[in-house]
């Protein structure tokens, strides 16, 4: 039985990817979109400044600038918080999913993150340019 931490961020795959074929309406226009009352929990300031930076970009309109993770060495058998911050570069028309895959050392398998962002409250179809969304999840690192 290993008690040495899990190294959540020995693999980190954070991709967006395609959630499914959602059109928008003929004639309907995104300034026209209604935004989710929940959409304030979720967007932050736009100097904000994650633990780890990343600068990915996703399809020229959904930028992965970093994530924090808390604690930062997370326990066998504990709860972490991993936070995402996106910001919307462009318009998004459809609704994507974010894929987190955690590898442990050795025998600890991979946790599965995979989630909507902002707890599905608050989709991408529905951000708007220039907004800074944090996305949370929480995870267990499995015992022994």
């Amino acid at each position: 039985m290993s008690h040495r931490p899990f190294h959540a961020l020995a693999v980190l795959v954070a991709a967006i990817a395609l959630a499914g074929c959602i059109e928008r309406a003929p004639g309907s226009a995104a300034h026209t979109r209604q935004r989710p009352a929940a959409a304030s929990k979720y967007v932050v300031n736009s100097a904000v400044s994650p633990q780890v930076r990343n600068r990915a970009v996703f399809g020229g309109a959904i930028e992965l600038i970093g994530y924090d993770l808390e604690p930062a060495r997370v326990p066998l058998g504990e709860t972490a918080t991993l936070t995402f911050y996106w910001k919307a570069i462009a318009e998004v028309d459809t609704q994507y999913k974010v894929f987190v895959h955690l590898d442990g050392r050795e025998s600890q398998g991979r946790i599965n993150g995979d989630h909507a962002p902002a707890e599905g409250r608050y989709l991408t179809d529905s951000w708007r340019p220039g907004e800074v969304i944090r996305d949370s999840i929480r995870f267990t690192v499995p015992g022994s």
